[in-house]
């Protein structure tokens, strides 16, 4: 489905966040009053807003390979939509806003000395789009995902609607031909990033092999640990707000008073229904499996697919490092995913075993492995109930319960690159090699005996 945006149809303009395959800029419709966003994808060398994004390939790629592996219900369906560049260029200011601000409408974005110069299409850029004839740059664009879906503003709410944006990484330990640290693939390039890249100050407790245990004390703690130290795998909203995230990161005592200002809940009840949401499965026949999460629960559709990666980063560097010239140059061409759905079976077929197809299986686990989870969730009265609703004991009131409308989406579905692999695969052996050297730096994620 295609469009063409009017961007005076929309106020309440705000940055949403940033990845490192887009930007996301938020707002709401004049006309129904729904909250959506653009993701405008960025270049990958300047790091600005792309003007040639490839938005088609990677509708392709979510409508072709990921809904057939993972429900509907968890996905948000988008549509490619076409704004004009100079709107862009304007829009492309938000990022470098203070957190939170909105801009209430496009006029005030186009004035340079109320939101500043910069921005992330810069003039030059538009420039040389007017030269090559391009007048509109193309964007995703789907409902906001700090909204709970079909519920518009929840009369009924007691409380804030609450968003937890969680990035859960891969939930299974994965052997690599080698390498004998008891660490799994995540806790391995965090000790990267806090011992040698420094880009944060202190390791958390968090592992994934936890979140996806399916035992509720260990997923408890797992999330409480991201709730006292977010690194960039958590972020909290309150009513489409940034209150928490490793940029500005709240005391346990002031992110209580946001989250529940009637002081009916805390941190702890959040942890809670986010175990019960995580858990929650959406067939009802199915039982937990030992030690792993139910099947048709978000977190199980998402480890299926995660193992369909049949390699590791190491063994898939290596696969990469001895294809062709040729060979490489294919798989780093995008435009390879615009496979009909028909095809979808085949290009995931596990029978296949040739390096090409090796390497296919491996990056498209790799988008399973890094996306994000949208768990948006709002308090209501105990009298509704239904299958996205879910109760926590209360930790103010025995034997009452707290009851919650949620709704839980699947984003950051970007197709990766070999670029992702390669750039991967340094920083994973240079954090094995801390790890070598400083056995003890951190608890193992899995017994020592498993690697040895």
């Amino acid at each position: 489905m295609f469009g063409f945006v009017n961007v005076a149809d929309y106020r309440s303009f705000c940055f949403r966040g940033e990845g490192g395959a887009n930007y996301v800029i938020s707002a709401r419709s004049k006309k129904s009053g729904e909250r959506i966003v653009w993701r405008l994808a960025k270049h990958r060398k300047s790091g600005h807003i792309s003007i040639k994004p490839k938005c088609h390939i990677t509708n392709a790629y979510m409508e072709n390979l990921i809904a057939p592996l993972v429900p509907s219900e968890f996905l948000i369906k988008p549509k490619i939509v076409f704004l004009p560049i100079q709107h862009v260029h304007h829009l492309a200011k938000l990022p470098w806003l203070r957190c939170n601000q909105k801009i209430e409408s496009f006029e005030e974005l186009t004035v340079a000395n109320a939101v500043g110069w910069r921005s992330a299409l810069p003039g030059t850029d538009v420039e040389i789009a007017m030269q090559e004839n391009i007048r509109c740059v193309a964007a995703l664009q789907m409902p906001d995902a700090t909204c709970i879906p079909q519920r518009g503003e929840l009369s009924d709410a007691l409380g804030p609607t609450i968003t937890v944006e969680l990035k859960p990484k891969q939930g299974f330990f994965q052997m690599h031909e080698g390498v004998d640290v008891p660490f799994c693939n995540n806790c391995v390039m965090q000790i990267q990033k806090v011992n040698s890249a420094g880009t944060f100050s202190a390791m958390y407790d968090f592992c994934p092999l936890d979140l996806y245990s399916g035992n509720e004390t260990r997923m408890r703690a797992a999330l409480q640990s991201l709730m006292l130290n977010p690194h960039r795998n958590l972020r909290v909203f309150i009513d489409g707000d940034t209150v928490h995230s490793d940029e500005d990161p709240k005391s346990r005592a002031i992110l209580d008073e946001l989250l529940f200002p009637d002081h009916s809940g805390n941190v702890d009840t959040l942890s809670d229904a986010l175990c019960r949401i995580l858990l929650a499965a959406s067939d009802p026949s199915d039982t937990m499996p030992s030690n792993s999460v139910p099947l048709s629960s978000v977190l199980g559709y998402l480890l299926k697919a995660q193992r369909l990666d049949p390699l590791g980063i190491v063994a898939a560097h290596e696969i990469f490092q001895n294809l062709t010239y040729a060979e490489q140059r294919r798989l780093h061409d995008k435009t390879r995913l615009l496979y009909p759905r028909s095809d979808a079976e085949s290009f995931l077929n596990p029978n296949k075993q040739d390096p090409m197809a090796l390497l296919e299986r491996y990056l498209f686990a790799a988008t399973l492995k890094d996306c994000s989870l949208m768990i948006t969730l709002c308090q209501v009265p105990n009298t509704e109930s239904g299958p996205n609703t879910v109760k926590v004991p209360s930790p103010v009131s025995p034997n009452v319960e707290l009851n919650f409308a949620y709704s839980v989406k699947v984003v950051d579905l970007d197709p990766k690159t070999p670029k992702n692999l390669v750039n991967g695969y340094t920083r994973y052996m240079e954090g094995v090699q801390i790890i070598r050297n400083n056995p003890h730096i951190h608890r193992p994620c899995v017994p020592p005996s498993i690697t040895s």
